[in-house]
């Protein structure tokens, strides 16, 4: 495992590498065989699947692990599936779980693991393989409408919301001498529309389409690396990439000051806006990147799905947990920021139900607003008031 890690030749690839060990780490308990693999300093660290006391009275408890199916360890995804992971859990004498609600809980281990992408997600998800995941918005419409890539599988009824996460952007970054400035400039070239599955190749797809520019271009499925790579080399001349801005692998590419991120927008996408709900029109802010300007581009929320079968307690915690203020502090100071959402963006237009653990908690923030509401709106008598009252007849 670290020999590997320490043959990528992207500063990326190797700080994400930490967390794949780690993941390998907590799935070892489900294969023995694989703990020859993790070594630390030339040592092997060895496997201790977790013990949770429980009374033989007791009825069965959830796994200990709580898995959430992301993406490739270059993408968004996955850097997102880390961080939740990081919060939730909840292992036995944790430090900072014993501030009250910080942690999801008590014994629960989350770890986030790759995949080949959103599509993967949901079908795993739907089927009860992961616990958890993360998918775009518009997908999930399309899976719980048995719509396009579901068309053939048909609805998928076992996958449930626990919040929606940040708006999710894609991005078009070419080369700097390719002459393109628009998505119609793609004409001719030679494009990267990210890996099968993945989130990027669906909507990278769906602009081509919407251009109609799929027939005039020549496609690849390569990943983030592979096509940064290409596009550095000469072998590629643009490539598309779905994330939650800013990325900071982005920002890198931006830095060498060989690539442009490209706007798209334009009256072609209103016919895209028409046909597909949760796609949005959204701007790169000026200064999201250093030294580029803002630009157009589409977007869709990025969702925490679920599988029914959680138990509503166990979400309930998750859910506590992931908008704990202290919480919510460490999200928007981690490396890659996302534009987390707040509270009140948490539930609004999703594409799929809540679980029920989560609506729980929604729930019980509302009515503790309301209360607070109701206070602030009662009368104050005043001591003078009171004093002036008349006395009542004897």
């Amino acid at each position: 495992m670290w020999k590997r890690c320490r043959s990528f030749k992207m500063r990326h690839q190797l700080l994400s590498c930490g967390v794949v060990a780690f993941v390998a780490l907590m799935n070892a308990e489900a294969s023995p065989s694989r703990a020859a693999d993790i070594y630390e300093n030339g040592i092997p660290i060895p496997i201790r699947k977790p013990v949770i006391a429980q009374d033989a009275s007791e009825p069965l408890q959830e796994p200990a692990f709580f898995k959430i199916t992301t993406g490739s360890t270059a993408s968004s995804y996955f850097a997102a599936g880390e961080a939740l992971a990081a919060l939730i859990s909840h292992p036995p004498g944790a430090d900072r779980c014993r501030t009250a609600q910080r942690c999801g809980p008590a014994g629960m281990l989350a770890v986030a693991q790759t995949s080949e992408g959103a599509l993967a997600n949901i079908i795993a998800v739907n089927a009860g393989d992961f616990q958890s995941g993360l998918a775009p918005a518009d997908l999930l419409s399309d899976a719980v409408n048995g719509r396009g890539a579901f068309q053939t599988s048909g609805p998928a009824t076992n996958i449930r919301a626990i919040a929606n996460l940040y708006v999710e952007t894609v991005h078009l970054l070419a080369a700097k001498d390719a002459g393109i400035s628009e998505l119609t400039n793609l004409a001719g070239r030679r494009v990267s529309v990210g890996p099968a599955g993945s989130g990027g190749n669906l909507y990278a797809n769906l602009l081509l389409e919407t251009g109609r520019l799929e027939e005039s271009i020549t496609t690849t499925e390569l990943d983030l690396y592979d096509a940064a790579d290409a596009l550095i080399s000469g072998d590629l001349d643009a490539f598309f990439y779905l994330g939650g801005a800013p990325v900071p692998f982005v920002q890198d590419m931006l830095a060498t000051g060989l690539v442009d991120l490209v706007g798209i927008g334009g009256a072609p996408m209103a016919v895209l806006y028409e046909s597909r709900t949760y796609i949005l029109p959204h701007v790169i802010a000026n200064g999201t990147y250093q030294g580029t300007a803002q630009r157009e581009t589409i977007g869709t929320n990025a969702v925490w799905i679920v599988n029914t079968a959680v138990s509503d307690q166990r979400i309930y915690e998750i859910t506590r947990a992931l908008w704990q203020d202290d919480n919510r502090e460490t999200l928007k100071a981690g490396e890659q920021k996302f534009n987390w959402y707040e509270l009140d963006r948490a539930a609004s237009d999703l594409p799929i139900g809540l679980h029920p653990g989560a609506q729980r908690y929604y729930d019980e923030v509302e009515r503790a607003d309301m209360a607070d509401t109701q206070t602030d709106e009662a009368p104050v008598v005043t001591e003078d008031e009171t004093t002036n009252e008349t006395p009542a007849a004897n």
